[in-house]
């Protein structure tokens, strides 16, 4: 007993100070449509070398590559990185058909791989990091599109529904994907959370606040933009004019 003990206390020992060590410049990548080829660069925050891998999927559950049909390869697919030091990584689209009048959305994979360290090999836990960022493939068509307001693309409704209460449905009537971050629902004094999701162009869905409301006077959405940026919009509510924006 003493010793499952023990290796339970090594353990949480091992996860709470252990931490990624490579890193991603960014938080998402867009990839232009008239583009062959992008760099990606990753940075090595640590004190030791560091071996990593990197690929790009769909974001399914198949983990399967080498079935998956993927536009991008990434190379060098296997690199080693000093400590405190970069790697600049290519990104190339492959030329396979995409849809040119809206955006495609795919995942860019950094494995960090740790080194195998042999002394008193019972008590110590190697852990191997996943990063994961999205990468936005842009046809050059979207990429013209000059929006004074991207807001305006979604369009907000309420609805009514007999077991969860008010919920929201957002229609996405542009190109872009919308990366959201929770919302808070203004119900009188209080502030509800909803949990929303990733919404692709030209598409809709329905969001239910955490806790069942019946009413509610404000909504406050943030999407996060190119650069990584939360963008904040308000919506009221009124009988009248339905959502509208501050």
């Amino acid at each position: 007993m003493f010793k499952f003990l023990l290796g339970c206390i090594v353990f949480l020992l091992a996860m709470q100070s252990s931490r990624a060590g490579m890193s991603i410049v960014g938080t998402r990548i867009i990839y232009p449509g008239n583009e062959k080829e992008i760099t990606v660069r990753t940075k090595n925050r640590t004190d030791q070398p560091i071996l990593s891998q990197v690929w790009v999927d769909d974001g399914s559950s198949n983990e399967d590559i080498d079935k998956s049909k993927i536009p991008f390869i990434v190379t060098p697919p296997i690199f080693r990185v000093e400590p405190n030091s970069g790697q600049s990584l290519k990104l190339i689209y492959n030329g396979m058909s995409l849809p040119q009048d809206k955006e495609s959305v795919f995942w860019f994979n950094l494995l960090e791989i740790p080194p195998v360290d042999t002394s008193n090999a019972q008590q110590k836990l190697n852990i191997a990091f996943r990063t994961r960022i999205k990468i936005f493939y842009r046809p050059a068509a979207v990429a013209k599109i000059k929006m004074p307001d991207i807001t305006t693309l979604l369009h907000w409704s309420v609805i009514k529904d007999s077991a969860h209460g008010t919920g929201f449905r957002v229609e996405n009537t542009g190109p872009f994907y919308f990366s959201f971050n929770d919302a808070i629902v203004f119900v009188n004094n209080k502030q509800v959370n909803m949990k929303m999701s990733m919404l692709a162009p030209r598409s809709s869905a329905v969001f239910f606040p955490d806790q069942r409301v019946t009413s509610f006077s404000r909504l406050k959405y943030s999407f996060i933009n190119d650069l990584g940026v939360n963008v904040e919009n308000d919506l009221i509510w009124s009988q009248i004019n339905g959502l509208q924006s501050q």
